[in-house]
């Protein structure tokens, strides 16, 4: 329900509409189209350079990022790994207490994603509401003097270059004319023609909070990031038998190392999620009698590369052909942009490819509608939240703030985190893009086992305290194979791992060394001991000596030489480790 502070742009008539948007004083500076995270952004951005804004987004405030994305994904994922660790506990403390029933747990899941959502919606629209009024801080500080008006709409198409018509709820008409646009309208997932999705037995992410309880058989097919984070869910709450359709690659996670896809593959199994690596789906057949589905795959030789999928095979090219029954076939193969129903041709724009909006990459103003610019997934960039709220931001700045935005630009150090099992965190260069690059670097490895924090941490998840040092996850640098040591990248795979990435970033985004975080003291007992060890690692320095303990990897890579492991330099190993260091 909204506040009833909220100017109205679309009353009981469309003249009556008309006419409130003529009064609220001719045009506004933008109308930002999309109430996601980026426009959300922008429109607060705008309103900082005191400037009239329309906001207009189909459906409530949040968009796909709260309630079918980045917010309810994650909590249904931080409430899987909550009742593992319950089930844990209950091994280790109450092994008498029966299991939890499934359309039980499913329903407390509801409940609580709907909760969370709502919780953030509310921030939105208090936010908004707020807006509305135009007010400054102080008259040394940047923020202030804007206004933003608000409106939920069934539907929005250009009219022309300045106008954009839109229809509420109700059925109610009515035009917004203003200087500048900005789209942000994100994305849904891709769906194929060769498998229809029905909402019942065949779903993409959008359906997953129509679940009764949970299916005791799930196929997900596509196994990139999103895909492996539904196999986790469901893998960590255990009810369901998941099988993961790795289509055409021999592996999971080809775009990172093969040490954290090994990793992640290997707790995958352990959680009970059965991989298909290097299989094509040949037919999906729903029976409706037995409310089952029946896929057929075919594996395909073995690829040639990790990097590269296989080509599109022919039937005759399978080594052999599976066929697999579940209940629920989870589709998870990408997403595409909303922009086909906004008219965007009236107003000047070509869409692109796959419905993309082509960007100006230093303005970001549409190609070809300099007045149109656009943000987030609508670009078919990189489709993170953090990205799209900085390219929005930037967006507004280029409009309004004479060309010189206060937000950089930067794609090139962004962190991201695999929301998995365990969690992920990435920034910079993985050990596998140095060498394609054919960068001279270094490479320093540990294992968190030896991290008092990971220790602890163990006993959350897990019904004994002899801890598996192969499960506890790793923090891994790769550095420049010089005396400055300039960081290229870090990733990191365990507990909170998110929690030890942006110190990395920061790095990385100045061009410093990993000589700065060793200088820095780190509490006790902490998750980020592990970034201070590493660092010390490619210094020569470390507490863990590599050739002690197998817990510690150093490398080193040249173009003459390839890959050398520190212990075959031994009269170099200390306290080098391969270093010029004395």
């Amino acid at each position: 329900m909204k506040s009833p502070i909220f100017r109205r742009l679309l009353s009981s008539s469309a003249s009556t509409a008309a006419s409130e948007a003529t009064a609220a004083g001719s045009r506004y500076d933008l109308c930002i189209v999309g109430g996601g995270a980026a426009g959300f952004a922008a429109a607060v951005r705008a309103w900082d350079f005191g400037r009239k804004v329309c906001l207009v987004n189909k459906g409530p405030l949040g968009g796909a990022s709260l309630a079918a994305g980045a917010l309810s994904s994650k909590v249904m994922w931080q409430l899987s790994r909550q009742f593992r660790h319950l089930q844990s506990i209950n091994k280790r403390y109450h092994p008498d207490v029966q299991d939890a029933e499934s359309t039980r747990t499913y329903q407390h899941i509801k409940t609580s994603v709907g909760e969370s959502v709502d919780f953030k919606r509310h921030h939105f629209e208090m936010h908004l509401a707020g807006l509305s009024k135009r007010m400054r801080y102080s008259a040394r500080e940047d923020g202030g003097g804007g206004m933003v008006d608000w409106q939920e709409v069934a539907d929005a198409k250009f009219l022309d270059k300045h106008r954009l018509g839109v229809r509420g709820p109700e059925g109610h008409e009515g035009v917004i004319e203003a200087e500048h646009f900005l789209i942000a309208t994100g994305s849904r997932p891709r769906e194929l023609p060769s498998i229809p999705v029905y909402g019942k037995y065949v779903v993409t992410s959008d359906h997953l909070l129509s679940f009764d309880q949970f299916p005791k058989r799930l196929m997900i097919i596509g196994a990139g990031v999103i895909g492996c984070e539904f196999a986790a869910i469901f893998g960590n709450f255990g009810f369901s038998q998941v099988h993961l359709i790795n289509e055409r690659r021999p592996r999971l996670l080809p775009q990172e190392d093969e040490d954290l896809a090994a990793f992640i593959t290997s707790n995958f199994a352990m959680g009970g999620v059965h991989i298909h690596n290097n299989v094509k789906v040949i037919g999906v057949d729903i029976d409706e009698a037995k409310q089952e589905v029946e896929v057929t795959i075919g594996v395909l030789p073995p690829s040639p590369s990790d990097d590269q999928p296989q080509a599109q095979p022919q039937t005759q090219e399978f080594i052999e052909e599976k066929k697999i029954r579940v209940d629920k076939v989870l589709l998870s193969v990408g997403r595409v942009p909303n922009t086909d129903t906004l008219a965007l041709e009236k107003a000047g724009v070509t869409l692109g490819s796959g419905g993309a909006l082509e960007v100006e990459k230093k303005s970001l103003a549409v190609a070809g509608a300099p007045h149109i610019s656009a943000a987030g997934d609508v670009t078919v960039d990189v489709g993170l939240v953090s990205v799209a709220e900085m390219e929005a931001r930037y967006a507004v700045e280029m409009m309004f703030g004479h060309k010189n935005p206060a937000t950089p630009l930067n794609y090139h150090n962004v962190s991201s985190i695999m929301f998995l099992r365990p969690e992920v965190a990435c920034v910079g260069m993985n050990e596998s893009e140095a060498r394609r690059r054919q960068i001279a670097h270094k490479v320093a490895t540990l294992r968190l086992d030896v991290v008092n924090r990971a220790v602890i941490d163990w006993n959350l998840s897990h019904d004994t305290g002899r801890v598996d040092p192969d499960r506890c996850g790793f923090v891994k640098m790769i550095v420049t194979d010089d005396d400055y040591k300039k960081l290229l990248g870090m990733r990191a795979v365990g507990v909170d791992a998110s929690a030890v990435i942006q110190s990395a970033a920061l790095l990385i985004a100045q061009g410093d060394s990993v000589r700065y975080l060793e200088g820095v003291l780190h509490p006790h007992p902490a998750i980020t001991e592990g970034v201070l060890e590493v660092c010390r690692l490619l210094s020569g320095r470390s507490i863990y000596k590599p050739h002690i303990f197998d817990a510690c990897r150093v490398t080193h890579f040249s173009r003459k030489e390839g890959i050398v492991h520190a212990k075959e330099k031994r009269k170099r190993l200390v306290p080098s480790y391969m270093g010029d260091e004395a």
